[in-house]
């Protein structure tokens, strides 16, 4: 089953998440994308009478449970600021991590500089709780994988060009010999 992490926009749960009953409950609910966080070596590929309807998108995320991932692989797997479920096998420990680096990306988590991952985090297990009828099991990796993604995250962000990927403005298309595109660069560069 599912817990509602945030209203019609982000669910967290177990494979049962993506059985027809649940997954046309989610569809009304404005559901576009899965996201699969599943062990190296399990098909990610469900068949028809598991996974219907159908998400507009499905992306998978590849790890074990006490496995440390790239920040950039957490990223692509949940980049869509779209309602998203996000599932694992028991519904605990990588679902409700992903889930809280969800929040963080797309939710202002890291628009208020006090903000923790550890809140994210927390806020997420609490939801899991009332429907597990007990804390998820987190394990310490996927723990660190939150903390990581986090300060990636931050650190993509925090450009003073306001860029999300790169640190230095865009200026192949100002024009340098003019005195417009001099102070331009200025603006952005400063005395060089």
């Amino acid at each position: 089953m599912y817990s509602e992490i945030v209203p019609g926009r982000l669910w967290a749960g177990s494979i049962n998440s993506v059985k027809p009953e649940n997954m046309r409950a989610l569809t009304d609910k404005g559901l576009v994308c899965v996201v699969s966080c599943l062990p190296i070596g399990q098909v990610g590929a469900f068949p028809p009478e598991v996974i219907e309807p159908k998400p507009k998108a499905h992306h998978i995320l590849t790890c074990w449970d006490d496995e440390v991932v790239e920040p950039k692989r957490i990223d692509y797997a949940i980049h869509l600021n779209v309602p998203t479920l996000i599932h694992c096998n028991a519904g605990q420990n990588r679902s409700t991590c992903i889930a809280a680096c969800w929040l963080l990306k797309h939710d202002g988590w890291l628009t208020h500089p006090s903000t923790t991952w550890q809140e994210a985090l927390v806020a997420v297990t609490l939801k899991r709780r009332e429907l597990l009828g007990r804390e998820p099991k987190v394990y310490d990796e996927m723990r660190e994988n939150v903390r990581r993604y986090a300060e990636w995250l931050r650190a993509r962000t925090a450009s003073p060009t306001g860029r999300l990927r790169h640190s230095e403005p865009a200026m192949q298309n100002v024009p340098i010999k003019s005195e417009l595109g001099s102070r331009i660069k200025k603006a952005f560069r400063g005395s060089e």
